[in-house]
């Protein structure tokens, strides 16, 4: 039966995910297949009606994937609690049980301290963005690089957001709101006082912070605030039917999964980032790629379809926002 062993072959997966072997017959050369419980005993051709057996070999090497395949669910189970920890807010510690250290580093902001909102950059792609002072000191998705990174403080703290109205005293005064801070300001100020936001002395108060999102198709830009960007591109996913994962108006990152589609039965994941020009302008940018879940081995990004995902979001935010 030595001449009858079956060395040569290919190990495949069925849809139902089990394991077979695919080789040519010894003695015919006919195309066959076999499952994974068929290795090792005594079959027949179909064609040729001579007897064979497929080498033990393929039993190991079938262990082999399947270890693999294992150790890859472990790893990308390990990434997953590793960003839960990251979107978890540590919890305050109480009065007299402050840490022992008077500062991690540098870059980092004692517990006991108020929230502040100050300007980050990444150590990776220079990127400057907007965050609560708690995120210094401590690993956060930068939205740009889409990197794990510790942002570093880059101007001091700005101090909380105190919004302000106008009394109606004050209706035909030279007083504005700072659209940054919300303090009242003179209009001919060349730039607030309380957090530097500059002001332009010629628009009026209705001005200052826009109230719903607007699209300019000459420039591509939004008008707007990053709050209300945020919802926007919440609701075109909505309007999408696909499922939304996380909305952060701090870091203008809005991420996103849809169903099956055609490189991928476990579909895509999109990230969409915002980011800010001048004051109350926006761009929005997105990118995607297929999901591999499931015990799926393989996912074909046909035609870009992952990009096109994101790209259709967008189109349905500038959609939503010219009515």
């Amino acid at each position: 039966m030595s001449d009858s062993f079956v060395n040569s072959y290919e190990i495949t997966k069925t849809l139902l995910g089990k394991y077979q072997v695919r080789f040519n017959c010894p003695h015919c050369s006919s195309e066959l297949r076999s499952s994974e419980a068929e290795i090792q005993e005594e079959d027949w051709c179909p064609e040729c009606k001579q007897p064979f057996r497929i080498s033990p070999t393929a039993l190991s090497e079938i262990d082999k994937q399947r270890n693999t395949l294992l150790k890859e669910k472990e790893r990308k189970k390990e990434e997953k609690r590793q960003r839960s920890k990251i979107k978890k807010e540590p919890k305050q510690t109480v009065a007299g049980d402050q840490e022992s250290e008077e500062h991690r580093n540098k870059n980092s902001v004692s517990a006991s301290q108020s929230e502040h909102e100050v300007r980050m950059r990444c150590p990776l792609c220079s990127a400057t963005v907007r965050g609560k002072s708690s995120h210094l000191g401590r690993p956060n998705n930068c939205p740009k690089c889409k990197r794990v990174v510790q942002f570093t403080l880059i101007d001091s703290p700005m101090p909380p957001p105190t919004p302000t109205k106008l009394p109606p005293s004050a209706a035909g005064t030279n007083l504005i709101n700072c659209p940054d801070c919300g303090k009242s300001v003179s209009k001919r100020a060349g730039q607030c006082p309380g957090c530097g936001c500059p002001i332009n002395e010629t628009t009026t108060p209705e001005q200052q912070i826009p109230t719903i999102v607007r699209y300019d198709p000459n420039s591509g830009l939004f008008s707007g605030t990053m709050t209300s960007m945020v919802k926007l591109a919440m609701r075109a996913i909505q309007e999408l039917g696909w499922k939304l994962d996380q909305a952060n108006d701090a870091l203008g990152l809005v991420t996103f999964q849809t169903g099956m589609s055609w490189g991928s039965w476990s579909g895509v994941s999109c990230s969409l980032n915002i980011e800010e020009g001048s004051a109350n302008t926006f761009r929005v940018t997105g990118s995607g790629k297929q999901n591999l879940r499931g015990g799926q081995i393989i996912a074909l990004n046909i035609g870009g379809e992952a990009q096109g995902k994101a790209r259709k979001v967008i189109e349905t935010m500038k959609q939503l926002a010219s009515k």
